[in-house]
């Protein structure tokens, strides 16, 4: 009775409205399977046929399926289904077509109504849609049937139809397990996947168009339209008037008594624009007017721009970048956390509006002269650190490469040389490899890990559990005076505790980065960390006044991951130690050194490079990857006079060189 109402509501509505039935197939070939099995409990399936075989374009509002039903439960047990339509490129069919490429224009429960004879019995099984399909007759109709009763009817209830030369018709059957057409199973799948040189009957209604103006050409709210395009419709009505503006409040008649459902501009349109149109039907004495479509044209193009980089130092932060490589940009658009806040007629930008502790996120986009904005550049992550009163050194990871075992001027051994558990949840670059300790954003796996979050900031350290347990991942410090009342604080946590709890070693040297020279901070074997960020202090006033090496050191037995965080060494009079020591023959000059204002770094043999630049501190003040030269006055505002460490690193070798900056 519901299906019957709506169809006559239909009829009412739409009294202009006429249909045309096209068959496709006439076979009486049985056992396929299409477009469902009923035998089994749950079936999905898809089917293709080429646009030669429908020869028609047009609103499909219904499908009719062959049928020759034997049983008298079949509605019973057969009859929940979900039907989908799309357009494909394909002739045949090997695996299924994503179910987001099609669209849903049936999903309900059938009844005896919708079948055309008795049942048991033979005839047709329409489907009607709740909203018309547009075909376009020129790529294959894709069909797909989802069926979802728990139960079975007789193996001789068959769908009929029609020999092909190929692959037509595809689909999984199974009597416990229901498919899910947005996952569906991926082929050969014995016993449950079958392909099928064949394709069901089926039966095609094309409602005629009606007078009102449908179907517009460009698709309404399209966007990159070239300035020469026409406009078309789809209507039946005898004439039309054509309004068109760049304001939905002031379109002009640019048309008048058209015959054909189609009209091109005398004139190109402009660039960057968006327009509004609008169709009015004419059909004896009455008047159908469209609704107000929309569309806007093409720009010059203008790429987004390039490398940019961010670093704080002197209380703000500065961004540098590189212009986009296709556009001519104007000027470029700041922005901070996801919104626009500043422009910037140069390549570099100095944002003074920064507080301790925070972090920024910040990208840049470019404009044209014609107001076109560009795709958002790569995003830089910013921290700025808190105002620590006698700093020697603070380590927040948030400047390391993401999922990377390069952790700034701290040495990452892998002892165990153990491949890791992968995770089941998330992917991430280099899961399940040997690990030491691996920089770790969780927020950029994928999906993102929403779940565990750094302790500050968007990145953390992450030591991950062995296959071959125990852990042995050392993280060293660089070489730290310590000064007076030393102190180290840092952050950690478990993953969970469901494996049990990670273990953490922490250890200092007086000497240098043996690990048998290193000694426990703390009694017991090794501490057991909660899986909750807990924060651990450590007093290091028996060193005041050495050069240490702190350690941290995993060695977790078949546990998860354990994370590190805000590493915090302070001290009265302390400080990090320059090391000028060459770890592998030099390919770098860097020059003039002493420099009294600006230096140089260069690659002789022109292999890009990556460099890092701290201050005395510790502090990183920039940090740039594949460059093949790097001129200061380019990336740093002026030095103050002092001495600065550079980490260079190529593909070849690794570099520590230190330079003077004079006053």
């Amino acid at each position: 009775m519901r299906k019957i109402g709506l169809f006559f509501s239909f009829i009412v509505l739409c009294p202009f409205m006429q249909a045309e039935i096209i068959q496709v197939g006439n076979g009486t070939l049985t056992n396929q399977s299409l477009p469902i099995e009923a035998y089994r409990s749950y079936s999905y399936s898809q089917q293709v046929y080429p646009a030669t075989l429908i020869n028609r374009a047009g609103n499909i509002s219904s499908i009719s399926f062959q049928y020759s039903i034997v049983s008298n439960h079949f509605l019973q047990n057969n009859g929940e289904w979900k039907v989908w339509l799309g357009h494909t490129p394909r002739q045949t069919l090997s695996t299924f077509v994503p179910i987001d490429s099609l669209t849903l224009v049936y999903d309900g429960a059938l009844n005896n109504a919708d079948f055309s004879g008795s049942l048991p019995g033979q005839g047709w099984l329409q489907i009607n849609f709740t909203t018309p399909f547009y075909y376009d007759g020129e790529e294959s109709l894709l069909i797909a049937v989802d069926e979802n009763s728990s139960g079975g009817s007789s193996t001789s209830d068959e769908f009929l139809c029609t020999n092909a030369s190929e692959v037509r018709g595809i689909v999984y059957t199974d009597i416990t397990n229901n498919p899910d057409p947005a996952n569906p199973p991926v082929p050969p799948i014995e016993n449950y996947f079958f392909a099928r040189n064949s394709y069901p009957n089926i039966k095609l209604e094309f409602t005629s168009y009606g007078y009102m103006p449908t179907q517009p050409v460009p698709a309404n709210g399209a966007t990159e339209v070239s300035i020469n395009t026409g406009l078309f419709w789809q209507s039946s009505a005898s004439s039309f008037d054509l309004y068109l503006g760049i304001s939905v409040d002031n379109m002009n008649l640019v048309a008048q008594n058209l015959s054909l459902t189609e009209w091109y501009p005398y004139e190109p349109l402009q660039l960057w624009h968006t327009y509004y149109w609008q169709v009015i039907a004419h059909q004896a004495e009455n008047t159908y007017s469209g609704p107000i479509w929309s569309f806007t044209t093409a720009g010059l193009g203008i790429g987004p721009p390039q490398n940019l980089s961010g670093y704080y130092i002197s209380g703000r932060v500065e961004l540098n970048w590189e212009p986009p490589q296709n556009g001519n940009p104007i000027l470029y658009r700041i922005y901070k956390n996801g919104t626009f806040f500043a422009v910037s007629y140069n390549l570099f930008y100095q944002d003074a509006e920064v507080y301790a502790g925070q972090t920024y996120y910040y990208n840049v986009r470019a404009e044209n002269a014609i107001g076109e904005i560009s795709a958002p550049s790569n995003t830089v992550t910013v921290h700025i650190p808190e105002n620590i009163p006698h700093l020697i050194l603070e380590e927040s990871f948030e400047e390391c490469f993401p999922f990377s075992a390069s952790i700034g001027q701290w040495q990452n051994l892998d002892i165990d040389l153990s491949e890791t558990w992968g995770w089941q949840e998330i992917d991430f670059p280099g899961e399940g490899q040997a690990h030491g300790w691996i920089s770790f954003f969780s927020l950029l796996t994928t999906p993102p890990l929403t779940t565990i979050q750094p302790h500050s900031g968007s990145g953390m350290l992450a030591s991950l559990a062995s296959i071959n347990p125990p852990n042995n991942d050392w993280l060293i410090s660089p070489q730290l005076f310590l000064g007076n009342n030393p102190q180290l604080k840092f952050w950690a946590r478990s993953h969970t505790s469901d494996y049990g709890l990670e273990r953490l070693k922490v250890m200092l040297s007086t000497t240098d980065t043996n690990l048998s020279h290193f000694i426990s901070l703390h009694t017991g074997n090794w501490i057991s960390v909660p899986a909750e960020w807990t924060e651990y202090t450590f007093d290091l006033r028996s060193w005041e006044n050495q050069l240490v090496y702190l350690g941290f050191n995993c060695v977790s037995w078949d546990a998860l991951t354990l994370y590190l965080d805000d590493i915090v060494i302070t001290g009265e009079g302390g400080y990090v130690p320059i090391n000028d020591e060459v770890i592998s023959s030099s390919d770098f000059i860097v020059y003039p050194n002493p420099a009294r204002s600006n230096f140089t770094v260069i690659s002789t043999n022109k292999v890009p490079f990556n460099i890092e630049i701290y201050d005395i501190r510790g502090r990183k003040l920039i940090s740039i990857r594949q460059i093949t030269e790097f001129r200061q006055d380019k990336y740093l505002p002026e030095l103050s006079a002092g001495i600065y460490l550079i980490n260079l690193e190529s593909a070849k070798e690794r570099l520590q060189k230190k330079v003077v900056i004079l006053p």
